[in-house]
């Protein structure tokens, strides 16, 4: 499968695909708890001592450690947070490390020396920790403090509850849409985004360009999300029960569009070539920002990039294209999930608790959010005019409004069925397999794990 710039820079999930590490999580159902550390520890107490050791000694402060898988810029985000809560009071210090390697995040779950006492993940691997016993519950904090989740997205509670407990809470979100270079498609003729599939298919082959054989510019980024590409064309991987649903027709149809419209017309062999002469992502030569390609599906974190990096670039973002003959699901995007949690193996589950308190503030999510240009968790959020400085963010928010935005779904499986639907779509697009054949054998690949 071509390789996504565009997911591969973000620091997870980002959030948020499906990494091969989180196969390891199966091994976490048979950990060993620390004494004083798991999630016995009563809510409404410390599991480290707070308590000065005489009258005149001040109390020492209880070390929380905090493990995250943001770097760069939006890990300098992160640590302003940690700065901001060690500074508002004295009986925790919180140490952050960025170590954006989830295999490494996983094995410091297992067993009884703890790395960290709280992180960050996606929304596909709640529900999979939880059920293994990696998860500590929060539920039990949530009732002693009286804590008010009411805000907070319901998709996101909804994702992030295991048989009645909650388990994590995000700090950011985000949705995608189509991105298009403007003057690109205006030089083309196009003065307004495609609306439709058939729209988008007709700007791929007038706005594309091959000379002496060689593509020079494609009319859509020649690595897309194939799994959001059949989702906006009406398609589920998922069916209301969470059982997989790999062959829907609809995504069987969208497969199709992109073999038709995109690997057929310029060839397997000559995308690969395009690609691998594209810049960096991350930088001021990523193929979007010079016009490389013309389209293509990214979150709202593109309004600060390019802000930065391609200040000049007359871009715009519109809702992902539906099928012309299915205009009832027109605004359909995927909601990902920046998720706090704290390891059942948390030496400090009390304390990373208050610091987790602290950053899901709406003063601190603020913060961070428009520092990334991500999506907020909470709702009273939403129209904050802090965001009002990032270019075309408001195209983003809208889209988290809309009912037709959910988070994938989080299951037991999602690691495996993420790892054989990559395998399929590289069955696809590698002319392999036809896309019915390819999803069909997933479907029966699925059949078995899901059980």
């Amino acid at each position: 499968m071509f390789d996504n710039p565009g997911r591969q820079g973000r620091r997870h999930n980002r959030l948020l695909t499906l990494s091969g590490a989180l196969i390891l999580v199966s091994a976490l159902a048979a950990c060993t708890q620390p004494s004083g550390g798991n999630s016995t520890t009563p809510a409404g107490t410390s599991s480290s001592a707070t308590t000065p050791a005489s009258s005149s000694a001040p109390a020492p402060k209880t070390t929380v450690k905090v493990s995250y898988l943001w770097s760069g810029p939006e890990g300098d985000a992160f640590q302003a947070l940690i700065t901001a809560f060690n500074q508002s009071q004295s009986a925790i210090e919180v140490v952050g490390t960025s170590n954006p390697d989830q295999q490494a995040q996983v094995l410091s779950m297992q067993g009884s020396s703890p790395q960290f006492d709280i992180s960050d993940t996606g929304n596909s691997q709640i529900v999979q920790w939880a059920q293994s016993g990696a998860l500590l519950s929060l539920s039990d904090f949530i009732q002693a403090d009286g804590y008010d989740t009411a805000d907070f997205l319901p998709a996101a509670l909804k994702n992030n509850t295991v048989d009645g407990k909650l388990y994590a809470l995000p700090l950011a979100t985000n949705t995608y849409q189509l991105l298009y270079n403007k003057k690109v498609l205006a030089d083309a003729g196009f003065t307004t985004p495609p609306a439709t599939f058939e729209d988008w298919a007709k700007v791929i082959a007038k706005v594309s360009k091959v000379d002496n054989g060689q593509i020079v510019r494609l009319g859509v980024q020649p690595s897309i999300d194939y799994g959001l590409l059949a989702e906006a064309y009406g398609g589920s991987w998922y069916d209301a029960q969470g059982n997989p649903t790999p062959n829907n027709p609809k995504n069987v149809q969208a497969l199709q569009w992109w073999l038709d419209n995109v690997v057929t017309p310029f060839g397997y062999d000559k995308l690969q070539t395009f690609q691998s002469g594209l810049g960096d992502w991350g930088t001021s030569q990523y193929p979007f920002y010079v016009g490389d390609f013309a389209t293509m599906f990214d979150g709202p974190w593109q309004s600060a990039f390019i802000k930065r990096l391609a200040p000049d670039l007359d871009w715009g973002a519109a809702p992902l294209p539906y099928p012309a003959d299915n205009p009832s699901v027109a605004g359909k995007s995927r909601l990902d999930l920046a998720n706090m949690f704290i390891p059942a193996n948390a030496a400090h589950p009390r304390e990373a608790w208050e610091f987790m308190k602290f950053i899901l503030s709406k003063e601190q999510m603020l913060s961070f959010d428009v520092a990334l240009a991500n999506l907020p968790g909470r709702l009273s959020l939403l129209d904050n005019p802090g965001f009002a400085d990032l270019p075309n963010f408001n195209a983003f928010l809208q889209a988290l409004k809309s009912p037709l935005v959910e988070p994938a779904y989080s299951t037991k499986f999602s690691a495996q069925y993420g790892s054989d639907m990559s395998a399929a779509f590289n069955d696809i697009v590698t002319g392999a397999k036809t896309p019915q054949a390819a999803l069909d054998d997933l479907a029966q690949k699925a059949q078995a794990y899901a059980r």
